[in-house]
């Protein structure tokens, strides 16, 4: 460009950095950030939040604080975008108390958090365990006239079911469905998993009928799930039957589909079905152990390869 004349401008400049941090070429774009400083350009938060974001997406969120911080120095004013990537960076290295203040410092200066400042929010806080703090800003995103999206409400399901909230999650599941959202196969796995985990298998085989009856479209970790369920109770029946009822279905089992089921007829010492379940998963070619790689399955795995090499 410069030899036709044509000299880059900040946004030029910008997409040059975004692009790099996203090759992961954080030290370059830097390089490029501190040219256009030193080189007399006037700077904007376009290239700064860019930056950021390659730090974030790097887990050096304390080099992201230092830019965020330079960038004020340097009398820029952080927008809303420059928010979200600090809070969704703090939040991912579980320093959710950082996050919380870059919030109400949002507030203070009268900048209004998107869908974004609140999902990455609320999952932080969910992650944290801090489930009435996450909830407290979902009713904070409704008085405010900001609609929770099905993200959102995905989160904060999957937050009440890992503290073995489901009553509370199968609510704010109804609440989904009342507003006319239409839940995805994430909804239904997290629901699907807390329940089981919750050991209220016949709920979740209920609901689990409910989807099969309907059609709704399901994937292969659905079952798995379910699977898992089945497995935790001892119904090996079941579980060996909702196997075969995949397939049938359209959906192939995988390696955990059978794991999952070999694991648990080992632990129960019944041998016989759990050889026969791996020499099926070998034939599948589900199986396959690299040399001097361990399995974590049990040791009859490697009498079984020694003798089922004609099976692959």
């Amino acid at each position: 460009m410069g030899k036709k004349g044509i000299e880059p401008d900040v946004y030029t400049f910008s997409i040059l950095i975004d692009a790099l941090c996203k090759e992961g070429r954080i030290g370059e774009a830097q390089s490029v950030l501190d040219r256009m400083s030193s080189g007399g350009h006037k700077l904007n938060v376009v290239p700064y939040n860019a930056l950021m974001n390659g730090y974030v997406i790097r887990n050096e969120v304390n080099k992201a604080a230092e830019l965020f911080d330079d960038m004020m120095k340097s009398g820029l004013v952080p927008n809303v975008r420059s928010y979200n990537t600090m809070i969704n960076g703090y939040c991912k290295n579980k320093r959710v108390d950082n996050a919380i203040e870059l919030f109400k410092q949002m507030r203070h200066k009268n900048l209004v958090p998107d869908i974004v400042t609140y999902n990455s929010l609320i999952d932080g806080m969910c992650k944290s365990r801090r489930i009435s703090c996450a909830l407290g800003l979902l009713a904070e995103m409704h008085d405010n006239g900001q609609s929770p999206s099905l993200i959102t409400f995905n989160i904060v399901i999957d937050g009440l079911c890992k503290v073995q909230r489901v009553d509370e999650a199968i609510v704010l599941f109804r609440q989904i469905l009342d507003k006319g959202i239409s839940p995805d196969v994430d909804t239904y796995n997290t629901l699907l998993d807390g329940l089981c985990k919750c050991g209220r298998l016949n709920n979740a085989k209920e609901f689990f009928q409910h989807l099969l009856t309907n059609n709704y479209c399901l994937e292969v970790r659905t079952y798995n799930i379910m699977i898992n369920g089945l497995c935790k109770e001892g119904l090996f029946d079941e579980a060996i039957t909702l196997l075969s009822k995949m397939e049938s279905n359209g959906y192939l089992p995988d390696c955990v589909s059978y794991e999952t089921i070999v694991y648990a007829l080992f632990d129960k010492n019944d041998n016989e079905r759990a050889e026969k379940f791996l020499r099926e998963m070998i034939s599948r070619g589900l199986l396959k152990i690299e040399k001097d790689c361990k399995t974590t399955i049990p040791v009859e795995v490697d009498r079984i390869l020694r003798t089922s090499k004609g099976i692959q």
